[in-house]
């Protein structure tokens, strides 16, 4: 009997390794600036509650051209760490770019452009988030090939993990896959491959209401008895 049987019979919640593609998960959802203060932690145990969260692992890299958004990023990931998620840090790679600068684009975040000259061809700097797919991707694989691992949750809608997903069902058939999928049915479409690959009910929508029920408190007590406030401007 294997080990997954053998806990079904006994009634043993199956072990989930939470996998969070942080900086896909943002772009979905950074319209609605307060849900950048979400628990990780809280939202894992939400969607998966049938299931014992054996890890939650948040991949992400870390800007350094904006002292600002630095500082409330690392606000973020003490939360985040403080609440159980092991925050792995990826890089960014400076990359020179030509672009032709409009009104529009004259306030690139990433990039160092003269911003008087619009409608011109200018060359500056933009900054790629690099090998956090790959990493992720590795996590995946090592969380499959582990005997106290049953079930790998991905959360993103990047379908470039599909690869690797491939990968998992073929070496490890009885490994079970969750994605979800941080947008609005009526945004995206999920892929007929993915579906195919880990069925279609194990491709899952991450709700509003369930990620609204999982946002930090604005003054989240540490367990060390200080306090982070959630920065204004996420508010």
């Amino acid at each position: 009997m294997n080990k997954n049987s053998f806990e079904k019979s006994r009634g043993v919640p199956l072990n989930v390794s939470v996998i969070i593609d942080g900086f896909n998960v943002y772009h979905f959802l950074k319209k609605d600036k307060s849900k950048k203060w979400l628990n990780y932690m809280e939202l894992s145990r939400k969607i998966l509650p049938n299931y014992n969260i054996k890890s939650v692992k948040y991949f992400t890299a870390q800007s350094t051209w904006n002292p600002k958004k630095t500082h409330r990023h690392n606000i973020y990931l003490r939360a985040l760490q403080d609440a159980g998620v092991e925050v792995i840090m990826g890089k960014f790679q400076q990359k020179t770019k030509k672009v032709i600068l409009d009104n529009k684009f004259g306030n690139l975040k990433v990039s160092f452009f003269n911003k008087t000259f619009f409608g011109c061809l200018h060359q500056g700097f933009t900054a790629e988030e690099k090998q956090t797919d790959v990493a992720i991707g590795v996590e995946m694989y090592r969380a499959a090939a582990s005997d106290e691992i049953d079930i790998i949750a991905l959360i993103s809608g990047d379908t470039d993990f599909i690869p690797a997903i491939e990968a998992i069902k073929q070496d490890f058939p009885d490994k079970k896959l969750f994605v979800f999928i941080p947008a609005y049915p009526k945004q995206y479409k999920i892929p007929p491959t993915l579906r195919k690959l880990i069925g279609a009910s194990n491709c899952r929508f991450l709700k509003n209401k369930i990620i609204n029920k999982c946002i930090f408190p604005f003054s989240y007590i540490l367990k060390d008895g200080s306090i982070l406030k959630c920065p204004p401007e996420w508010r």
